[in-house]
């Protein structure tokens, strides 16, 4: 009896030790850590791992579900994941509840009991439990067939909690009584009276002294400018009178330099003219004689209104 007792105490011990850990974590895709509380506002962490340390894998994938009305994903993270290519990009949607992935572990792939897959990122904005689960998933075997072995999907449950306000009392105020109302010799004044303070002998002199140390530099100042431009006035009359004069003496010049070249082409007329009476002239020499005069014409108006316009523009 004591034997059939010792065998069957064996029996399960071994059965916990060796047998249900394999059958817990073997081929296995679930969620840590499986539970935690935290209060609203507050974000957290939770890893999808993976466990296949009997038969090498080189595929994952699955479908973690969430409560939308108590956690929402903030982002995913593939820092330190097993799976190196990814066949479909880890994705979430807040509004369907779930966070998609799906990826390869190149050979000789993965056979150990705790890697991570991926990170998802929660942040609360409910209250009460919320079951994180894995609804769907696959762990293909590296055998060259594709085999799924997946036996267990993992679940996690974290208690929500209200932020508790912390309520700050002010600290009490003693009110002291008033002292009582004194009556004084103003109170029992019939009418009312104003009283003004002189001030002393010094204070009046620092504002006499800080007024002239404002007004004198200021009188100096507009002194220096009514001069400066008085003075820049005067130079610009004389400019005036200087050009004007010197314009004069270019007009006496250009006429006297006008009339040298006058005689000269008239004499040039002249002596075409006179070749009129032996010969008849040709066109080109009647052209010439004609062309010379209108050119004195006009050269002598010109300059006579280039001298006039001078004159206006240096003013009287």
């Amino acid at each position: 009896m004591r034997s059939f007792a010792f065998k069957t105490l064996f029996s399960l011990i071994f059965s916990v030790v060796f047998l249900v850990p394999g059958s817990v974590f073997a081929d296995t895709i679930f969620v840590s850590p499986i539970t935690g509380t935290y209060t609203v506002g507050d974000t957290f962490s939770a890893r999808i791992m993976v466990s296949s340390p009997g038969q090498a894998i080189n595929a994952i994938s699955g479908v973690l579900s969430f409560p939308i009305d108590k956690l929402q994903v903030v982002s995913v993270s593939k820092i330190g994941s097993v799976l190196s290519l990814w066949v479909q990009e880890p994705s979430f949607s807040n509004s369907r509840g779930t966070v998609t992935f799906e990826g390869v572990v190149p050979n000789p792939g993965f056979n150990e009991s705790n890697g991570r897959v991926l990170g998802v990122n929660f942040r609360v904005v409910g209250t009460g439990s919320a079951d994180i689960r894995l609804t769907s998933g696959s762990l293909l075997a590296n055998d060259g067939y594709g085999t799924n072995i997946l036996k267990n999907l993992g679940t996690a449950s974290f208690s929500l909690e209200q932020k508790q306000e912390i309520l700050v009392t002010p600290p009490a105020i003693s009110e002291s009584p008033e002292p009582p109302a004194t009556e004084t010799s103003e109170d029992k004044a019939p009418g009312t009276t104003f009283e003004f303070d002189m001030p002393s002998w010094k204070t009046l002199a620092d504002w006499i002294i800080k007024f002239f140390s404002i007004v004198i530099p200021m009188l100096a100042l507009g002194f220096f400018l009514v001069h400066t431009t008085k003075k820049g006035v005067g130079n610009i009359r004389s400019l005036k009178k200087n050009l004007r004069k010197d314009l004069h003496g270019i007009d006496r010049l250009i006429e006297k330099s006008f009339d040298l070249l006058k005689e000269d082409i008239s004499d040039s007329i002249h002596i075409l003219e006179r070749a009129r009476v032996k010969r008849r002239l040709t066109a080109e020499e009647d052209a010439v004689i004609h062309r010379l005069k209108q050119n004195l014409v006009d050269a002598e108006k010109i300059i006579h209104k280039e001298i006039i316009r001078s004159e206006k523009d240096i003013g009287d």
